[in-house]
């Protein structure tokens, strides 16, 4: 997530941002989503990307420049758009189930960072690299239990 900002009143609640969503099928999106709850996340942008199967990691990156939002993949510009809803907040993170973006998930994450635009970030370590996610590892889950 991204530009996070007015994030409600606890654990649970969707906040004002930008998301970007990987789905073991290859489809890689991002939504710009509201924190009224009666307005659905917006579909910015979508596309199905090939090689992407279940049980791999993979490095998801948002990139926000002015208005320019660019979704990465793997270190690769994967989606780019156009938008000013929201212009300045947090990094976040959020699990979810696509397509309806309500049923909250497990992931698993290693080796998080987040940086400037400009700054190099460093390779993971061969040892947690080589690792396959499971549903076993230590995941994320609320409401019942995307991003990879």
């Amino acid at each position: 997530m991204g530009r996070v900002n007015g994030t409600g009143y606890g654990f649970g609640v969707q906040p004002n941002a930008y998301y970007l969503t990987l789905s073991d099928s290859g489809i890689c999106s991002l939504y710009v989503v509201s924190q009224d709850e009666k307005v659905k996340p917006k579909l910015l942008a979508s596309k199905k990307l090939p090689r992407i199967k279940p049980n791999q990691w993979h490095r998801l990156g948002l990139k926000f420049k002015t208005a320019q939002i660019s979704g990465m993949i793997d270190g690769k510009t994967v989606l780019a758009v156009l938008d000013t809803t929201y212009k300045t907040g947090m990094a976040g993170l959020i699990t979810m189930d696509a397509p309806d973006g309500i049923q909250r998930t497990i992931a698993s994450f290693d080796n998080l960072k987040i940086g400037g635009p400009d700054q190099l970030l460093t390779e993971p370590t061969i040892e947690n690299s080589k690792k396959r996610p499971s549903l076993r590892q230590v995941g994320l889950q609320s409401k019942g239990g995307k991003m990879y």
